[in-house]
């Protein structure tokens, strides 16, 4: 009997040559695996790198309550709703302005941090109503509507500016008072308390000229400039007269000081910005 040596040898290679591949196959992962090992950290924090993860989407601090979205695609509704939305801006905007006038002065560490807490919640006002007039205004807007987007995007504007001045430098300031643990005089506490608080009766007319688009009102805002700038150089004059005296020794109260007045000034006119809108809305009224 004959064996077919071809068909043994065919047998054969069919068994083994299939082993080899897998055995190679096992090798090839084997050496893979030794060689990648040592680079597993660096490739995973490359791979972090190039795939972001995707934020997850985070809750305000303070949620708007007048701001619907239904009412987008009827501008005027839409508007009247950012009109109230900024009214709860501006109270907040006030309590910041109205707290500051002891917290700063006293240095009360804990009270500042509620200022702060305040700003939060005006910043996140802020975004929500600029976002939601970014979605008006994609509408088909009149004259009107398109005139009163524009005031309200501007006095949301100027608000939100009011709360981060006074949390960067008047807030800053308070935390500056602690620090040094350095008391102001009977006076000059007075002084400066008075001039802060006088900024708030003109906060609130500019809210309530914007509110109602009431223009005397508006102009009465105006007008207050004169008697901050007498409050200002009474001011100013007494803090040069008490640092003279110190023989320069009050140089770091003084510093503080300064920073305080500088912001009471800018709070004013950033309410005089607010009250130009509403004249300015009124004009271009009446142009057309």
């Amino acid at each position: 009997m004959s064996v077919d040596v071809r068909a043994t040898g065919a047998e054969t290679a069919a068994e083994i040559v299939p082993r080899q591949i897998a055995n190679a196959h096992t090798v090839f992962n084997l050496a893979n695996t030794f060689i990648l090992i040592w680079f597993a950290h660096p490739i995973a924090r490359l791979a972090t790198y190039f795939v972001k993860d995707k934020p997850e989407a985070s809750e305000p601090v303070l949620k708007a309550k007048y701001l619907d979205e239904v009412l987008i695609s009827t501008p005027s509704l839409a508007m009247d709703r950012v009109r109230m939305e900024l009214g709860r801006m501006g109270e907040r905007v006030v309590a910041m302005i109205q707290k500051s006038a002891d917290v700063v002065l006293e240095g009360r560490e804990s009270e500042l941090a509620k200022l702060e807490a305040l700003d939060e919640e005006i910043d996140a006002l802020f975004d929500q109503i600029a976002h939601y007039l970014g979605k008006v205004s994609a509408q088909a807007l009149s004259k009107t509507e398109a005139a009163d987007l524009s005031l309200y995007l501007s006095t949301a504007n100027v608000l939100e500016n009011m709360g981060d001045r006074v949390e960067n430098r008047m807030v800053a300031a308070g935390y500056e008072v602690a620090r040094i643990q350095e008391e102001f005089s009977v006076e000059t506490r007075q002084k400066m308390r008075e001039l802060i608080l006088s900024v708030v009766p003109v906060v609130e007319n500019a809210l309530r000229a914007m509110d109602s688009q009431d223009v005397k009102l508006a102009k009465s805002v105006r007008r207050e400039k004169a008697r901050m700038n007498v409050l200002v150089r009474d001011l100013q004059g007494h803090l040069q007269e008490r640092l003279i005296e110190s023989g320069g020794e009050r140089v770091r109260i003084f510093g503080i000081e300064s920073e305080i007045v500088e912001s009471s000034k800018r709070l004013y006119d950033l309410s005089k910005r607010i009250a130009r809108a509403v004249i300015e809305r009124k004009k271009e009224a009446d142009r057309k």
